[in-house]
């Protein structure tokens, strides 16, 4: 029978609670388990990831620090737990214990984060798309995160605060995750709001200089007949 070793979930508000529990075997599974420590200290004889879909095995191997002839420790297991997870491709990660030749076989068990398979903008037509996907923190062919999304659209309405569009407002809609190949979309909608033109430009305190010098030396200008006057934080 096997026994599953403490788990590192990505909910952030149990995850140290969790590792904290991982540094010890936990009593959770004394019931089940007459010798709840019994594979600590012993020597690992096997190694497998379960769960990889999009990476590889090879990969997540050269991540972890045990090996095969290693002793089983609770360090080593909660470092190793903290490895995998950090690695940012996965929601949860847990490993397993079994005998298995006179030691134990150790089996890393993945749930991967889906992959965006493609990244639209709605609404843009102010801004160059380009530019707006070279921004952004979510990528096609890369693994989605709430954290890439929340990054994505700071950057989105940042580059509309430099071209003076400050009521800019982006918003997210996700296709529903594809079970089959673990895919997702992204939507950016971009409520692109108006520019904030410049009316009027005023130099106070200048003795020395004429104000018009300062003018003719600025980037920023008064909305006029042939002057744009658009708001650009950048050049402010």
């Amino acid at each position: 029978m096997n026994l599953r070793l403490p788990t590192l979930i990505s909910k952030p508000v149990v995850l140290a609670s969790l590792t904290a529990v991982g540094l010890t075997l936990s009593g959770i599974y004394q019931k089940e388990y007459s010798r709840p420590n019994r594979y600590i200290n012993q020597k690992i004889t096997k190694i497998d990831f379960q769960g990889v879909r999009h990476g590889s095995k090879d990969d997540l191997y050269q991540q972890i620090q045990m090996r095969p002839g290693s002793i089983l420790t609770m360090d080593l297991l909660n470092g190793d737990l903290k490895i995998l997870f950090n690695v940012g491709d996965y929601r949860h990660v847990r490993a397993e214990a079994e005998p298995y030749k006179d030691g134990v076989f150790i089996n890393f068990y993945v749930v991967e984060r889906p992959l965006v398979t493609e990244v639209e903008f709605k609404g843009v037509s102010e801004l160059n798309e380009q530019e707006l996907s070279e921004a952004i923190s979510v990528k096609e062919d890369e693994v989605y995160s709430d954290r890439k999304i929340a990054e994505s659209i700071d950057a989105i309405v940042a580059k509309y605060h430099e071209q003076g569009f400050f009521n800019a407002i982006v918003k997210v809609r996700k296709s529903e995750i594809n079970k089959k190949d673990n895919t997702i979309n992204v939507i950016f909608v971009v409520d692109e709001g108006e520019e904030i033109k410049v009316t009027a430009i005023n130099v106070l305190g200048v003795r020395a200089i004429d104000p018009e010098d300062l003018f003719d030396v600025m980037e920023l200008e008064e909305d006029g007949f042939i002057d744009d006057g658009t708001f650009q934080e950048v050049l402010f």
